[in-house]
């Protein structure tokens, strides 16, 4: 017999602390677990919780934890949708189960639907397709599709570090390799090239302030609003920064000519697996590609340090299969509400979609209301 425990406060939430990662430990996640740990939920929770309710689901079998579903519900302007903690900020989604999986996520389905006006949408983005949950999640879909869907979302593209670097290397496109090394020999030329690493929690602000300062330039560049012009959302990867560090889980490195930074990147390191998050060039020197040698530097670095997996996570950007040579897919988890507003949404998903997709004219208004659900 399962119990469910929703959390709803965030001093409940905190107090998950204890039994939070030890949890993870058995759930079988494998997939950049950095998204999953008390550390990343609790910094997302000091930035955004005032943007959405949170309700947290803990499942118990005979008085021990075996699963913790990290959920919060967004009220959105035209529908309220309950989704995993961290929003857009995750490339991958996934709940924390130890055991019983399809029998968690019933009982988790099943307690939500009984509060049947408070959300429209349930939606889970980015599973993993060799996530533990996964098939519990696609048999769930598949044996209730009036009121689930399962379905292929995107992509993540990935290097298996398993031969040595030079046979690495040598199947990259040799357009890539040529053109990259006579960046590398134009910049060489300007000065004194050196890369680096953080090496200390007094430069992370640094490094990060100067990443946000090359994201912000490159979005007004291609006439967009600065992806970090908001300081809560700055502030939000500033801290996870430090939290990572605290961790020794941070990939924080860069690319300098003379004194000035060309090319930064802030990511991850776990278990073995580098995970390619956030690059960040200088726009000045946007004709020497110096986030692309940044890249190679970073993917050699990982074949020289034991690393099994450079994941450049969700998305599939041409730039990423210019060296990667697998890919992960990855599945989106629905489930319909039985509100007006729950039973619009399965119609688009079930029937109208579909429809809509084949007629040229419509497919921005198709994808506009994919990016509400996905919250992009």
């Amino acid at each position: 017999m399962l119990e469910l425990q929703c959390i709803r406060t965030e001093k409940e939430f905190l107090s998950l602390e204890p039994l939070w990662n030890g949890l993870l430990e058995k759930s079988g996640i494998s997939v950049n677990r950095t998204f999953y740990t008390f550390e990343f939920a609790r910094t997302w929770l000091t930035y955004f919780l005032t943007d959405c309710e949170l309700l947290a689901l803990v499942i118990k079998k005979a008085g021990q934890p075996v699963a913790i579903l990290p959920l919060v519900k967004h009220a959105k302007k035209d529908f309220t949708q309950v989704r995993l903690l961290g929003g857009d900020s995750l490339d991958y989604h996934d709940f924390i189960m130890a055991q019983d999986r399809e029998e968690c996520i019933g009982a988790a389905l099943d307690f939500l639907s009984k509060d049947v006006r408070s959300w429209d949408l349930f939606s889970l983005d980015n599973i993993p397709v060799d996530s533990p949950n996964f098939p519990a999640l696609k048999k769930y879909g598949e044996e209730n599709g009036r009121w689930a869907r399962i379905e292929e979302f995107d992509s993540a593209p990935h290097v298996r570090v398993e031969s040595g670097w030079d046979d690495f290397i040598n199947n990259v496109d040799r357009r890539i390799r040529s053109d990259t090394n006579r960046q590398l020999r134009r910049l060489c030329e300007l000065g004194e090239l050196h890369y680096g690493k953080c090496k200390g929690p007094e430069e992370i602000a640094v490094l990060m302030d100067k990443l946000f300062e090359y994201k912000n330039r490159r979005y007004r560049d291609t006439g967009r609003q600065g992806a970090f012009e908001d300081k809560r959302k700055r502030d939000f990867y500033l801290d996870l920064a430090r939290a990572l560090w605290e961790k020794d889980r941070l990939e924080l490195s860069y690319l300098q000519l003379n004194d000035e930074l060309l090319a930064i990147h802030f990511g991850s390191v776990f278990q073995g697996k580098l995970y390619y998050w956030l690059p960040a060039f200088n726009p000045e020197y946007n004709k020497y590609s110096p986030s692309r040698i940044l890249l190679m530097n970073l993917l050699k670095q990982a074949f020289d340090s034991g690393i099994t997996e450079f994941d450049f996570g969700f998305g599939r950007e041409p730039y990423k299969y210019e060296w990667a040579g697998s890919e992960r897919k990855l599945y989106r988890f629905l489930y319909f509400n039985k509100t007006a507003k729950g039973l619009l949404l399965r119609e688009w998903f079930q029937s109208w979609r579909g429809v809509i997709r084949k007629n040229r004219g419509l497919h921005s208004f198709s994808k506009s209301i994919e990016k509400v659900v996905a919250g992009r």
